[in-house]
């Protein structure tokens, strides 16, 4: 008995996990699919994917490459970080180094670039900090958008997470008709056994009366 309470106890935690989990990648999804709307990097609690199309920044990001990048604000980029920004001169992401710092702009260039970038870049221009490349999305290489690889990532998640529901489903199932089964065994049991009884005790009667 105790151990089909706790079983039952897993199964709920299970579900309501599963269901959690879909909930926050639904949200994920339309956070993303937002961003992507609105001209923003799609941030997901503070971390971003972007996708590196030119060599500027070669040797340390590659080409066709993606990367990983936090959000960050004005105050904590200090020179040598590879920020994230968003140039209104070119209307498109960009990944460049930080060469200056002054009190209200950056100056960036790209470690492969013979000169430095032109625009002062702002603090309302600073989407995130780089962390690192992310080298299993390569296959996404050649101008993939990025919002189309997080959908991708969210979906084989979603897979993944449906697929356990489902087979938690499916157990659940199995064990409610196992145990529905065994009631009825046992209430056949139980009427045959009551049934023997009264014939039983309906011999015992009709010797007595003989």
């Amino acid at each position: 008995m105790e151990e089909t309470k706790e079983h039952k106890k897993k199964n709920r935690v299970a579900i309501i996990l599963s269901i959690v989990i879909l909930v926050l990648s639904l949200s994920i999804i339309i956070n993303v699919i937002s961003a992507n709307i609105n001209h923003k990097l799609p941030s997901v609690f503070g971390f971003s994917v972007s996708y590196v199309p030119t060599e500027s920044m070669e040797p340390t990001i590659s080409s066709d490459q993606y990367i990983l990048s936090q959000s960050t604000s004005f105050d904590k980029v200090n020179v040598d970080d590879i920020i994230i920004y968003r140039s209104n001169t070119e209307n498109r992401f960009i990944v460049h180094r930080v060469i200056e710092k002054y009190d209200d702009y950056l100056r960036t260039k790209g470690d492969n670039n013979p000169v430095a970038d032109s625009e002062h870049i702002t603090s309302d221009m600073i989407c995130g900090k780089y962390l690192c490349t992310i080298g299993f999305l390569s296959i996404f290489s050649g101008g993939v958008n990025s919002t189309v690889v997080y959908v991708i990532l969210v979906i084989l998640f979603l897979i993944l997470i449906l697929t356990q529901g489902f087979s938690i489903y499916i157990k659940y199932k199995a064990d409610k008709i196992k145990k529905q089964n065994e009631l009825k065994n046992k209430q056949a049991l139980d009427q045959l056994r009551a049934e023997i009884y009264k014939e039983e005790l309906e011999k015992l009667k009709n010797k007595q009366k003989n």
